[in-house]
């Protein structure tokens, strides 16, 4: 259903709060795992890839991702059987990567292993 006048653009700060709400909603290890059974995880683990993608969206996906491995042995199988180990390795030692993403991506290896 499309509203007649159209809806308004989501902004940067629309989707980092909807990201948010997310991150607070697979913080309870079943919906975690709902979640990755929906397949999010490849589309999480492709947003933090994309350099069009903005930093603050980036790390907030990081963010997720870190919620989602947490103490939380099925989802952290299955990020491993994804090569996620790999794609933050190499997001890590990117020369573009800032400090501050490669603080959040040391934070989500440290979930996930």
């Amino acid at each position: 259903y499309r509203s007649p006048v159209g809806d308004p653009p989501i902004t940067e700060e629309d989707l980092e709060e909807l990201l948010q709400e997310l991150r607070d909603i697979v913080e309870q290890i079943d919906y975690a795992r709902a979640f990755c059974s929906l397949q999010g995880l490849p589309f999480l683990l492709g947003c933090i890839q994309q350099e069009q993608v903005p930093v603050s969206i980036r790390q907030v996906c990081l963010g997720i991702l870190s919620t989602l491995g947490q103490n939380n042995p099925p989802v952290q199988q299955q990020l491993l059987e994804m090569g996620a180990i790999k794609t933050l390795s190499d997001l890590f030692f990117d020369a573009k990567t800032t400090n501050a993403t490669k603080t959040k991506i040391m934070q989500t290896l440290s979930s996930i292993v």
